[in-house]
């Protein structure tokens, strides 16, 4: 459901809005080492790290390596969370909520790329879970921690939320009484999609060749080219889910669309 913009971007980008660009990372450049962090419990990295091989599973394709037996450090609490474009791939669950962020998501995806022209090219992604929520299963009334990672790993790869009505874990709210289930037909479709020969149709020879044979984007460019971009794709416990790009509010997804799910 697309949305009237609600504030000013934050960084000057020198182009549109691109709101409905699909997003992805450059081509063969899977798999992505991603860090756990030390705020989550072994058994919960464990868990995190099950939602990422259900992906690797469902695909066929190995996005994804996770060691939960390896932890990062989180950020702390940093004025910006421009802090976090650090050439590294990492979920996060601060004890201190970043001051950026509304303090009422239970989880955020941000991811940080380069315009092109019929494409947004992901140059680095997190995710952070707000450690103010509580998760299933260390607390039986809290969100399910894997179908939180599974739905945010999805934004990771760069898919966007699917309708209510359809059978996958990309729907656009969670609730409480939402229990785990991998990947979907529907899920993977999607996925294949995005990064398939499909999404080569009517784009010029040009484009293609960049993506394809020239050099990939780099932090660089996302801060200084004039063509940079951060999405970030909020979840909210109430059953809300915002799309920013650039600061600017693109879509809003309320609890009240769930009815009839």
């Amino acid at each position: 459901m697309a949305c009237q913009p609600t504030s000013k971007p934050d960084i000057t980008t020198g182009g549109s809005s691109s709101a409905n660009l699909d997003a992805r990372w450059r081509a063969n450049s899977f798999p992505k080492t991603v860090g756990l962090s030390i705020n989550f419990t072994l058994t919960e990295r464990e868990l995190i790290r099950d939602s990422a091989e259900a992906w690797d599973t469902a695909s066929q394709i190995n996005h994804f390596t996770l060691n939960p037996n390896s932890t990062v450090t989180d950020v702390g609490n940093p004025s910006n969370l421009k802090a976090l474009l650090d050439n590294k791939f990492e979920i996060y669950r601060n004890a201190i909520w970043q001051k950026d962020l509304p303090r009422t998501a239970l989880a955020v995806a941000q991811i940080w790329g380069v315009r092109k022209d019929d494409y947004l090219e992901i140059v680095e992604a997190d995710i952070l879970f707000n450690n103010n929520f509580r998760f299933f299963p260390a607390d039986a009334s809290g969100y399910d921690i894997r179908f939180v990672a599974v739905h945010e790993l999805g934004h990771f790869l760069g898919l966007p939320h699917s309708s209510f009505s359809t059978n996958s874990v990309m729907i656009p709210a969670i609730d409480p009484s939402d229990r785990y289930f991998p990947p979907t037909a529907t899920d993977i479709d999607n996925l294949t999609d995005l990064y398939s020969t499909s999404s080569l149709t009517g784009r010029s020879i040009a484009s293609l060749a960049e993506e394809y044979m020239g050099p990939a984007a780099t932090k660089d460019e996302v801060l200084n080219s004039g063509k940079g971009f951060r999405l970030m794709i909020e979840l909210y416990p109430s059953g809300e889910c915002v799309h920013r790009l650039d600061g600017v509010e693109t879509h809003r997804h309320t609890f009240t669309d769930l009815k009839g799910r």
